[in-house]
C-alpha cells in the first residue's frame, strides 16, 4: 500500500485536492484517498463504511473489504496508471497496511458540470429585469430655446386579478441642455432605471440632425448596453410625436417603426441601413450617410416614409423626396426590389412594373475634369395592363424605352440633389481613393464632389407582361 500511495502522491503533487484519511480495519492501518473536488465528501465519509456509524471493524470479523463497503461495483488495482485514473473520475482508494492491492469504489462523482458552476465566477454587471424598465423607442428634439427633448417608450405588463394581464406603454418626456441631462431628468418621473439595451428604434428630428447628428448620437454610443443594430431615423417635424403614436393594430411602436423600415427596405422605397456603420461613415472620407426620413401621416396614429435625409459628415444637408429617394435607391450597388407605376404604353396609360436590379456598375473617367457614370440594369414584370391593347413585341420594346428614359431622368435629377446637398451617398470618393489614390491625395473632396460630371444610365428589359398578352 505504501509504495503505491507515495507513486500517487507525487504523481499529483500539483493539486491541493488530493485527500488521505487514516484509519482502522481489524487492528491494521488503512487508508482512504479521494479527489476532495471530485467525489461528495460528505456522503463518503459518512456512508462509505459499516463501522463508521455502527462500531468499529472489529465487529465484523472474517469480512472482506467489498464486505466492509457499502458501496459497489468494488475494483482491485494494482498499477499506478489504474488508480491514477480511479481517482480523476471521482472515486475512492482504500490501501491496507501489508498488502499490495488498492481497492477503488465509487465516491459519489460529483458532475463536471457541477464542479464548472462552482468555478464560474459571479455575474459583477447584473441587473435583474424586475429593477429596470426596458426602453423600445427612444426621440430626441431640438428645441427653439436650443434645450434637449428626449421621449421614450417604455412597454409595461399591467397585470391584473381578473385576466393574465395587459401590456401598456407609457410614454415619458425630459428636457436638459445635451442628451445626458434630459436622461439624468428624464429617470427622475421613471419608478426604476432605464435600460436601453432592447431599443430598436431611435428617432431624431431634422432641426437636430442638421445641426450635427453625432450630438444625438453620442449618448447612446457610450452606453455599454446599447445595441449597436438599432435603426435611426430622421423626423419630420418633432420624433416626439412620433414616439406617442398610438397604433391601433400594434401594441409596440417600436414593432411597428421597425416593421415599416424593413418593409420599406424591401419595397426599395429607402437604402437597406446598416445601423452599426453610421459613426463610421460620419466620420470617413469620400461617403456620406442617408437616411430613412419620417414624418407623421394624414392618416390619424400613423406615420409614413416620406424619403430620405441627405448628409454630409455629421449634419444633414438635404431630402430627397419619395420618388427621387426610389430612383436613388436603385443607384445604390445593392440587389434591390420594388414597384413602380409611370404612364406609358401605347395609349400612355399608368402602367404598374415590377422590377428587380440585375447589374450595376460605376465607372469613373479620371482623364481631365472626373467624371461618374452609374450603370443600372433592371428586369421588370408588367403586373396590369389599364389600356386593354394587346401588346405586341413591339410595344414592349417601345415600353421598355419609355420606362428607361423616365427612370435615367429621375436617376440624374437624384444624383444633381445629392451633389447640391454635397452628399456622397453613393461612394463614388471612396472608390476614387481606392483605385487613383495619387489623384486623391491632391483633391478636397468636400468641394470637389459638387463639381464632378455625374450621370446615370438605366437599361430595363420587361421579362414579363402577363397571361392576357
Amino acid at each position: 500500500m505504501g509504495k503505491l500511495f507515495e507513486q500517487i502522491k507525487k504523481e499529483l503533487f500539483h493539486t491541493d485536492d488530493l485527500k488521505i484519511r487514516v484509519f482502522e480495519i481489524e487492528g491494521k492501518e488503512a487508508k482512504l484517498m479521494y479527489l476532495e473536488t471530485l467525489c461528495d465528501v460528505k456522503k463518503m465519509e459518512k456512508n462509505v463504511f459499516k463501522q463508521w456509524f455502527q462500531t468499529n471493524s472489529s465487529a465484523y470479523e472474517n469480512m472482506n473489504i467489498a464486505q466492509l463497503l457499502t458501496t459497489t461495483n468494488v475494483e482491485s488495482i494494482y498499477e499506478i496508471h489504474d488508480a491514477i485514473k480511479v481517482l480523476m473520475n471521482g472515486n475512492g482508494l482504500i490501501g491496507i497496511a501489508d498488502s499490495d492491492v488498492l481497492y477503488a469504489f465509487n465516491g459519489f462523482r460529483i458532475s463536471f458540470v457541477i464542479i464548472l458552476c462552482l468555478c464560474l465566477c459571479g455575474c459583477w454587471d447584473q441587473r435583474e429585469l424586475k429593477n429596470i424598465r426596458m426602453v423600445h423607442t427612444a426621440g430626441i428634439d431640438l428645441l427653439e430655446n436650443d434645450f434637449i427633448r428626449l421621449t421614450v417608450s417604455i412597454p409595461t405588463v399591467k397585470s391584473s386579478v381578473e385576466s393574465q394581464g395587459k401590456v401598456v406603454t407609457p410614454k415619458v418626456s425630459g428636457e436638459g441642455h445635451s442628451v445626458q441631462e434630459a436622461s439624468m431628468n428624464l429617470q427622475r418621473i421613471v419608478s426604476q432605471h432605464m435600460d436601453l439595451r432592447e431599443t430598436r428604434i431611435l428617432l431624431v428630428n431634422s432641426q437636430l440632425a442638421e445641426k450635427n447628428l453625432y450630438e444625438g448620437l453620442d449618448f447612446f454610443y457610450r452606453e455599454a448596453h446599447f445595441p449597436i443594430n438599432v435603426y435611426i431615423a430622421v423626423t419630420d417635424p418633432s420624433a416626439q410625436k412620433i414616439v406617442q403614436l398610438d397604433i391601433e393594430d400594434r401594441s409596440l411602436i417600436s414593432e411597428y417603426l421597425y416593421d415599416l423600415l424593413i418593409s420599406g427596405e424591401e419595397e426599395g422605397l429607402i437604402p437597406k441601413e446598416s445601423p452599426y456603420l453610421i459613426t463610421q461613415i460620419m466620420f470617413a472620407e469620400g461617403i456620406d450617410n442617408v437616411l430613412p426620413y419620417l414624418s407623421q401621416s394624414t392618416m390619424r396614429n400613423r406615420a409614413k416614409i416620406d424619403g430620405v435625409a441627405l448628409f454630409h459628415n455629421s449634419s444633414m444637408t438635404g431630402r430627397l423626396d419619395e420618388t427621387h429617394a426610389r430612383a436613388y435607391v436603385l443607384l445604390t450597388n445593392k440587389r434591390v426590389y420594388g414597384a413602380v407605376t409611370e404612364q406609358v404604353g401605347p395609349n400612355q396609360s399608368f402602367t404598374t412594373f415590377t422590377y428587380g436590379t440585375k447589374n450595376h456598375s460605376i465607372q469613373l473617367n479620371t482623364n481631365g475634369p472626373i467624371q461618374a457614370d452609374v450603370y443600372v440594369k433592371m428586369n421588370c414584370e408588367l403586373i396590369d395592363n389599364p389600356s386593354g391593347v394587346r401588346l405586341k413585341k413591339a410595344d414592349l420594346v417601345l415600353m421598355e424605352r419609355e420606362l428607361e428614359e423616365i427612370l435615367t431622368k429621375r436617376a440624374d435629377e437624384s444624383l444633381r440633389k445629392l451633389q447640391e446637398a454635397n452628399c456622397d451617398g453613393l461612394g463614388i470618393g471612396l472608390r476614387s481613393k481606392g483605385l487613383h489614390p495619387k489623384l486623391w491625395k491632391t483633391l478636397d473632396w468636400n468641394k470637389e464632389f459638387a463639381k464632378i460630371d455625374l450621370h446615370a444610365h438605366v437599361k430595363v428589359r420587361i421579362e414579363n407582361h402577363g397571361l392576357l398578352n
